[in-house]
């Protein structure tokens, strides 16, 4: 099983970039994951828990891609109202 991320055409350029339309968005990035044969597979199978068990490049990289996520959750919690009760 292979545990580097694969290359791409010689690069490790990443399969998804940030690109204009995410941007004007205003979505926030949250991490980049580079392309591991072990993601692929555990997802192929259906046991996408299993990425955060093996390779600890691959734990690690998961692992602050949902602290981002959920810090940006936070934030948006933080900054948006809630719909107004009115008891009468």
């Amino acid at each position: 099983m292979g545990l580097e991320p694969v290359a791409l055409d010689g690069d490790e350029e990443p399969v998804h970039r940030r690109n204009d339309e995410v941007d004007a968005l205003g979505l926030p990035f949250v991490g980049s994951l580079p392309m591991f044969t072990q993601l692929r597979e555990n997802s192929d199978l259906g046991e996408p828990g299993a990425n955060f068990e093996g390779h600890p490049q691959l734990k690690e990289t998961l692992e602050a891609i949902v602290r981002t996520l959920a810090g940006q959750v936070i934030l948006q919690n933080m900054q948006s109202t809630g719909p107004e009760l009115t008891i009468s």
